[in-house]
Formats: C-alpha cells, structure tokens, sequence
C-alpha cells in the first residue's frame, strides 16, 4: 500500500516537472507565435475596452467594433487564423484553438485573454491535458 502511494505520488509529481519545464508548448505553437498573437490582439482588445466603457457592455461580437472602434480585425498566426470570442457576463474571452498536431487530432490547444483578469492563459484539452497561466 506505501508503495502504492509513493509511486503514485512520484508520478505527479514527474507529471509536474514536465508540465512546468514544457508548459503546453508543442512545435508548431512556439512561444513566437504565441507572442505574435498576444501583440496582435492588443488593439482588439483596447477596441473592446473603448466599445465597453461608451457602451456600459461588452461587445456582442468583434464585428461590432469594425469600424467606429477598429479599422479591421488582423488574423492571429495561432490556431485556424481567427479570433474566438466569447462573453461571460459583464466580461469577454479573445482567443485561438486548434488541433495542430496532426499526430494527434484529440487534443484541442488554446491560448485566451480574460477581461476578467486582464491576463493571458493557455492549455490543451484532451489527450494531452495541461494549462499554464
């Protein structure tokens, strides 16, 4: 049982380092294009910021902010090249997703901004489940 245990617990905590040594990279989302996307999406997200204050909401969609608070919205180099979009409550969540690893069509990676926090996030869901913040 003790063995149990501690097998068990040093499993964890190997899954640990290699979650923190690794994080969610995988080669075709490399942290260039990660910051890419994030430096890209700082005039989407300043248009959201303007279109909540003016508006006492956040926008329903980004076609919403075309043109009075964008000029256009730019395609992120991650994921399928378009923006996800999502509102929870009073606050919105702008990001990617994709399956990129054509080795492995069960994991769905992603990378989002939350209005909430102000922050960054990023994991997989699926096969190989991670998330780093």
């Amino acid at each position: 049982m003790l063995q149990e245990k501690v097998f068990r617990d040093l499993f964890f905590v190997g899954i640990g380092v290699i979650l923190y040594l690794y994080g969610c990279d995988n080669k075709n989302w490399n942290n260039t294009k990660i910051e890419q996307t994030k430096k890209i999406a700082i005039p989407i997200i300043q248009a959201l910021e303007k279109y909540k204050k003016e508006n006492s909401r956040p926008a329903s969609n980004l076609n919403e902010l075309v043109p009075k608070y964008i000029k256009t919205i730019p395609k992120p180099p991650l994921g399928y090249q378009k923006w996800d979009y999502y509102l929870s409550g009073d606050d919105y969540n702008l990001g990617v997703t994709s399956y990129y690893d054509p080795n492995d069509s069960e994991t769905t990676y992603w990378l989002r901004y939350a209005s909430s926090t102000h922050k960054w996030y990023r994991g997989a869901v699926g096969k190989h489940e991670c998330e780093d913040k």
